[in-house]
């Protein structure tokens, strides 16, 4: 039982020291370079191996950038525009 709470408290040194280092922040080139990589259809997650960071941290900057947020949402929402119309042509020709 006593290696499992060393273990226990190694783990919680690791996440400690994981907090307390420096927030690292994404670059402006990073930044277009996951937008681009979403307007491809990619996920966040893609993007963030990507640009060799965690999801963690492009969400945190996500929610902390309003500009870099708002560029994340057009994207978004372009994706799916662009999917409900080619999804609307699609049915429009198989019902003429």
């Amino acid at each position: 039982m006593r290696f499992k709470s060393r273990n226990l408290t190694i783990a919680a040194l690791l996440t400690f020291l994981i907090i307390m280092r420096k927030r690292q922040k994404l670059t402006s080139q990073q930044q277009s370079e996951v937008i681009a990589i979403l307007s491809v259809g990619c996920s966040r997650a893609a993007a963030a191996r990507c640009i060799r960071c965690t999801p963690y941290m492009l969400r945190r900057e996500i929610l902390e950038n309003a500009s870099f947020a708002e560029q994340v949402v057009w994207e978004k929402i372009q994706k799916l525009i662009l999917h409900i119309y080619y999804r609307e042509y699609k049915s429009a020709n198989v019902a003429s």
